[in-house]
């Protein structure tokens, strides 16, 4: 006879409890989950045990969504009182280090820790020892790993489906450090690919981003030969989060933010002899509009199980900071090219 395994219910505390943390819950457009808050609370394995946040303000608009979760203005009383297995740190990337070591002394099981994973590299690095020397189980949230439609994509680009990828366009708003890291992680992970060198240019004329970050134009060389062009977008004007992969055998257009993918292929001569075009009729769309933090918690409590390997590790965040940080480098010197150095990264 075999034996059902007991069923374990981890508890969740939130470190940040704003509009990725738990506000975004209200937004009335949002695929649900749209929160730590949420996912937490919808998954069968997970208990919402504790909200915190430094801000009075933000604590009582997020017990009025979650009147049952004791709430915190304080991270250490949080982790002290309510001994969690899981933590999410939704907080400015300036204090993600502190809150993760916080994690490593509360033996704290797991942790989801939001992007851009810093701004500093040399906390990046500290980040990466701490990961290291500890046994908790850390993810950084770049949503689009744990979207199906990518992780998908991704398989059918590494069969041939496109065959050589040799030009990307990308576009993003509100920030290169912010969103821009979605657009860089992605390409990584589609492209299972390094980018090996870039050059940057700040855009002056769009304003809008959060404090400390920057809007930057850039190019960016794969290890393999495609070349990809990033821009960005005055969010005041519209959102963006586009990607469009062209290789020699078609293209993929990934658009509203992730929960659209356009496939279409090679076609014979259709307006000029001799000259092939892409077939608009031989196109396949694809959608999946899901909520965006719910793959990140399901991915990791099968990690805690087991049962897969993180897919967005400290070290594929820090390689993502590397391109960040030599963009902007770039962008400060008048669009020098500036080589990356690819490190052994856990």
């Amino acid at each position: 006879m075999i034996k059902k395994r007991k069923k374990i219910i981890y508890r969740a505390v939130i470190i940040g409890s704003g509009n990725i943390g738990a506000l975004l819950e209200a937004d009335p457009l949002r695929p649900k989950p749209a929160t730590y808050a949420g996912a937490f609370s919808r998954h069968p394995d997970i208990r919402l045990v504790g909200l915190m946040d430094r801000s009075v303000k933000v604590l009582q608009k997020a017990r009025l969504l979650f009147p049952a979760v004791s709430t915190y203005d304080q991270a250490e009383e949080c982790l002290k009182r309510e001994q969690p297995d899981i933590v999410a740190i939704s907080t400015p990337p300036n204090s993600h280090y502190q809150y993760l070591r916080l994690c490593k002394k509360y033996k704290v099981t797991a942790v989801i820790c939001e992007k851009p994973i810093c701004h500093s590299l040399l906390d990046a690095r500290r980040m990466q020892r701490l990961a290291k020397d500890s046994k908790m189980i850390i993810l950084v949230n770049h949503q689009r790993r744990f979207f199906e439609l990518f992780r998908r994509a991704q398989k059918k680009i590494q069969s041939g489906r496109l065959g050589r990828v040799r030009q990307i366009t990308a576009y993003y708003s509100n920030g290169m450090l912010n969103n821009g890291s979605h657009i860089i992680d992605a390409l990584r992970f589609l492209l299972q690919d390094e980018i090996v060198s870039v050059i940057g240019a700040r855009n002056s004329k769009n304003e809008t981003h959060p404090k400390g970050d920057y809007n930057i134009d850039g190019i960016c060389f794969f290890r393999k030969g495609a070349v990809a062009t990033i821009q960005s977008f005055d969010q005041n004007t519209y959102g963006i989060h586009e990607i469009r992969i062209m290789g020699d055998k078609g293209a993929l257009l990934i658009n509203k933010y992730g929960f659209e993918f356009n496939w279409s292929r090679v076609g014979a001569p259709r307006l000029f002899a001799g000259i092939r075009e892409l077939e608009n009729t031989g196109q396949i769309r694809e959608k999946n509009k899901v909520g965006m933090v719910k793959g990140v918690v399901d991915h990791l409590v099968s990690c805690i199980h087991h049962l897969e390997k993180p897919l967005s590790t400290i070290g594929d965040a820090t390689e993502d900071l590397v391109v960040l940080s030599a963009l902007i480098k770039s962008a400060k010197s008048d669009g020098r090219r500036i080589l990356i150095e690819h490190k052994k990264i856990i």
